[in-house]
């Protein structure tokens, strides 16, 4: 076949597979045909479509914006740290802090000029308990901290306590001291919140202050406010104090103070005896008249002693001596060679006195009945269910008595007063004075010149 035939049929194939449009397309131009389409009309209402597009987007991301600030700035939780020094954190929900508070001269000494806000709270926390470390707020000689969490979810709170936690040991620990941590959860109230601005504290620490004081009924607000929550805990513990809301790790240091042996074995040889020769002895530390003492509590023989020792420079603040009711005369008693400890300063008085001459208890022979005074060195009334002319030691001798166990000079005594009475049977010297701060009291059996009862304290 010529190539001219080849094309030809090769033409009429595509004319016959290509379909025949043309007068359709004709009609359609008929049917449109006057019909005008307005562009710029078009155009302005796709403007406004896509702005007001825009605008609702922006709003969106403004609302969006807003909602993110407000979630970033809503405080949602407090915590505080007390030692001395009491510092607040407002967190926000993601334990960001939004600013950190320093609630008193100390808080203010550690906080310094450092700008916590906007840290985690771990960061915060870390450079606030760096700054107590440096400052020596937290040592091995005060080693309590207190941190106290307010917020409404309660998971959350035990999630940051435990955290904190966790956090402060450590870094005590990288610091050699053996941290005692507290933490509690705090409880919006009244009270609470009264307490905390009548003395400058935290919330915490006033609730902390509050059980205490809740669980020991011999403490008040007002003496405990101002003492620092290794002074607190140390009470506590002394105590055995239970507190429902807090949770203690580690032990308080006594590092400050004389000790427990010390301040037991001052009250013994004050007692002239041996720990082997009493019983139900019992050491406290308390807080009393502003100072914290041992309170040292012991059985020798028929007597009760009761002592308190200043913790801090182990001097005997005040002692009781009195008869043990409950004594059935099966024990160990105790020497009547009294040593005294005054201002670090010993000395031994054997105190078994002697009937100085004959007569009666005021070293005269005779006397009249009825309530009256004695002159001279050993003055004294007598009640009027005594016999004067009884077989009793002298007065003087009486007051000498309980001078030389005061461990005090006679001379600079004052107020001395002394009264000759029947105690249940007992024939007694009942003497006092005062020396320096102190009171003395007395009770001297007027038979043998036996010291029945003692007592030194505090001059109000």
């Amino acid at each position: 076949m010529k190539n001219s035939e080849i094309k030809h049929k090769v033409n009429k194939a595509f004319s016959n597979a290509a379909p025949d449009i043309f007068d359709a397309v004709l009609r359609d131009c008929d049917t449109g045909k006057g019909t005008v389409i307005d562009m710029k009309k078009n155009r302005k209402s796709l403007i406004i479509k896509l702005v007001a597009s825009a605008a609702a987007v922006v709003l969106l991301a403004a609302a969006a914006l807003t909602g993110i600030y407000s979630y970033l700035r809503t405080p949602v939780s407090t915590v505080s740290l007390d030692v001395n020094p009491g510092i607040e954190l407002s967190l926000n929900k993601s334990d960001r802090v939004l600013s950190v508070t320093a609630l008193n001269s100390d808080g203010a000494a550690i906080l310094g000029d450092m700008d916590l806000a906007g840290t985690d709270l771990e960061t915060a926390v870390n450079a606030l308990i760096g700054s107590m470390l440096k400052n020596g707020y937290l040592s091995d000689i005060s080693n309590s901290i207190l941190i106290s969490v307010d917020g409404d979810n309660a998971q959350k709170n035990a999630q940051i306590q435990k955290q904190l936690s966790v956090v402060i040991n450590s870094l005590l620990q990288n610091n050699e001291v053996e941290g005692a941590v507290l933490t509690q959860s705090v409880t919006t109230d009244a009270n609470i919140q009264a307490l905390a601005e009548k003395y400058g504290i935290s919330e915490g620490k006033a609730q902390f202050v509050y059980e205490i004081v809740n669980a020991n009924p011999r403490y008040t607000v007002d003496e405990l406010a101002a003492l620092s929550v290794n002074e607190l805990n140390l009470i506590s513990q002394s105590s055995q104090t239970s507190l429902n809301n807090v949770t203690s790790a580690g032990t308080a240091s006594e590092k400050a103070y004389v000790g427990v042996e010390a301040a037991k074995s001052t009250a013994l040889s004050y007692a002239g005896v041996s720990e082997a020769s009493v019983r139900e002895l019992d050491v406290e530390l308390e807080y009393e008249n502003g100072v914290m003492v041992y309170d040292v509590e012991f059985k020798a023989g028929a007597v009760e002693y009761d002592f308190n020792i200043n913790a801090s420079t182990g001097e005997i603040i005040d002692y009781k001596r009195e008869h043990d009711d409950d004594y059935s005369g099966n024990g160990n008693g105790g020497s009547q060679n009294n040593t005294s400890s005054q201002n670090g300063t010993s000395s031994s008085q054997n105190n078994t006195s002697s009937q100085n001459g004959s007569g009666n208890a005021y070293g005269q022979n005779g006397g009249s009945s009825g309530s009256q005074t004695q002159n001279g060195d050993g003055s004294c009334y007598y009640s009027d269910d005594i016999i004067p002319e009884g077989n009793y030691i002298a007065a003087k001798t009486a007051k000498q008595t309980a001078i030389d166990h005061a461990g005090v000079p006679g001379a600079d005594i004052r107020e001395y007063k002394c009264v000759l009475e029947n105690d249940d049977g007992v024939i007694l010297y009942e003497i006092e004075f005062k020396y320096n701060n102190y009171e003395y009291e007395y009770e001297i059996n007027a038979t043998d010149g036996t010291i029945i009862d003692s007592s030194r304290e505090w001059d109000n």
